[in-house]
C-alpha cells in the first residue's frame, strides 16, 4: 500500500482557485477535475501528517481529507484544489471505521474549530495514527525504518478511567497554553482549520483546568487582537497575555497579566504581576518567561527528559559502547539534566549515581 507522510508544499503567492470548468493534468493522463464545494465518495487508505487520511480514486488526484479514518468510505466535500491534489472534509461517514468514536467537542468535525485533528477517533487509535505519521517521517526523509510507539502519558486515559471532577483525562483538559483569536466584536475563539476565521467555541474541552478556569472566552475583548493563557502546572501560576489594550484587567484572575509590545509582539509589558512563571521539570524549578516555549503537555518536559538521560548511559555489557551524545542544547531542562547523572544500575557497575565498575568515559558521557 503506498503512503504519504507530509503535505505538498502550498503554491507561491498563496492559494488560487481554478476558473470554473477548468482541467489541470497530473501524473501524466490523470485530469483534476475536481472543484471546490463539490461532494465526491472516497475510501481513505492512509493517513497524512496533520490530521489528513488520504484517499487515491482511480479516476483522479489523490484526495486529502479531514474527519476521515484510514479504511473509511466518506462523502466529502472538496474545500481546496491545487495542480497535484484536493483536499476536502468528510461530511458523512458511509463505512466507519472500527475506531471511530463521537468527538467529545462539539466544534471537532466540518466547518468547525481546526485546533483538534483526531477526536472522532478513540485514544489507542490516536496514538496508532501519530506513530504512523513519524515512522513515515522517519522512512521518506531520513530512510530509517523504524517500529515507533507513541506512549499514554497523564491526560490519555480512557473515558472510565480518567477522573470525574473536571475534564481532565479522555485525551482532554492536558493542554496549558491556549492563545485565542479575537474577532472584529471582541468574542475570543479557536480559528477554522486552514482559515482566519474564529469559531466561538465557548469552551477549549482540551485546556488545562488552569486555563478554563479564567474563562477568557466568556469576556469580550474589545481593541484587542488576541488573548493567550498560560498556566505553570507544576506551581499553579497562571498568566494572561494580550495582544492590545482592553479597558479592565481587574475581573482576570489570572497571577500575571501581560501586554504584548513592539513591532513584532514579542516584548511583554506587565500589567500587573511578573513577567514569567515557575515551571518545574526534572525534579527543579525553573524561571520561565510566560511567553517562551515551554512543553504544552504537564508530563512532557519529564518524559523527554527521562528518554535522553536514560539513552546517555550505554556502559553495561550487550549495550552498544562508544555511543555518543551531542547535546547541542544551551538552554531549558537539557544541560541540568546533563549536570544529574543517571543511576547506573546496569551489571558490572555499581548502583547509585556516577560511574562505576565497568563504566567509563569512553562508552558513557556520564563517567
Amino acid at each position: 500500500m503506498p503512503t504519504l507522510g507530509i503535505l505538498p508544499r502550498r503554491e507561491a503567492g498563496g492559494f488560487h482557485p481554478k476558473p470554473e470548468g477548468a482541467r489541470v493534468e497530473v501524473r501524466g493522463s490523470v485530469p483534476m477535475s475536481y472543484q471546490a464545494g463539490q461532494i465526491i465518495q472516497v475510501t481513505t487508505v492512509d493517513v497524512a501528517h496533520g490530521g489528513w487520511c488520504v484517499a487515491r480514486p482511480q479516476d483522479g488526484p489523490a484526495v486529502f481529507v479531514r474527519h476521515a479514518l484510514p479504511g473509511e468510505t466518506v462523502l466529502a466535500r472538496v474545500t481546496d484544489v491545487t495542480s497535484r491534489l484536493a483536499r476536502a472534509e468528510a461530511v458523512e461517514v458511509l463505512v466507519p471505521s472500527p475506531d471511530r468514536v463521537e468527538p467529545p467537542c462539539p466544534h471537532a468535525g466540518p466547518g468547525g474549530c481546526g485546533g483538534c485533528d483526531w477526536q472522532h477517533a478513540a485514544l489507542p487509535a490516536q496514538r496508532r495514527l501519530k506513530a504512523a505519521v513519524v515512522r513515515q517521517q522517519l522512512r521518506r526523509l531520513a530512510g530509517v525504518e523504524r517500529e515507533v510507539t507513541v506512549a499514554q502519558e497523564m491526560g490519555d486515559e480512557t473515558p472510565d478511567e480518567a477522573p470525574a471532577a473536571d475534564n481532565s483525562g479522555g485525551g482532554l483538559g492536558w493542554r496549558t497554553r491556549v492563545q485565542f483569536a479575537v474577532r472584529r466584536d471582541g468574542v475570543a475563539g479557536l480559528r477554522a482549520h486552514r482559515s482566519h476565521d474564529v469559531i466561538d467555541i465557548g469552551e477549549c474541552l482540551i485546556a488545562h483546568p488552569g486555563v478554563t478556569d479564567l474563562g477568557l472566552p466568556a469576556r469580550r475583548w474589545p481593541a484587542t487582537s488576541s488573548v493567550e493563557a498560560v498556566v505553570a502546572a507544576g506551581s499553579g501560576e497562571r498568566a494572561v497575555i494580550i495582544a492590545g489594550r482592553p479597558a479592565s484587567i481587574e475581573a482576570i484572575a489570572a497571577d500575571s497579566v501581560l501586554r504584548r509590545d513592539g513591532p513584532s509582539g514579542r516584548r511583554l509589558t506587565p500589567m500587573r504581576g511578573r513577567a514569567f512563571l515557575s515551571q518545574r521539570a526534572v525534579g527543579r524549578d525553573w524561571r520561565v518567561s510566560a511567553g517562551a516555549f515551554w512543553q504544552v503537555h504537564p508530563g512532557a518536559a519529564d518524559t523527554l527528559a527521562a528518554v535522553v538521560l536514560a539513552a546517555t548511559c550505554t556502559a553495561a555489557p550487550g549495550c552498544s559502547p562508544g555511543r555518543w551524545l551531542r547535546w547541542s542544547g544551551r538552554a531549558g531542562a537539557w544541560p541540568a539534566s546533563r549536570r544529574t547523572p543517571p543511576r547506573c544500575e546496569t551489571p558490572g557497575t555499581t548502583s547509585g549515581r556516577g560511574p562505576g565498575r565497568g563504566c567509563t568515559r569512553a562508552t558513557s558521557p556520564w563517567c
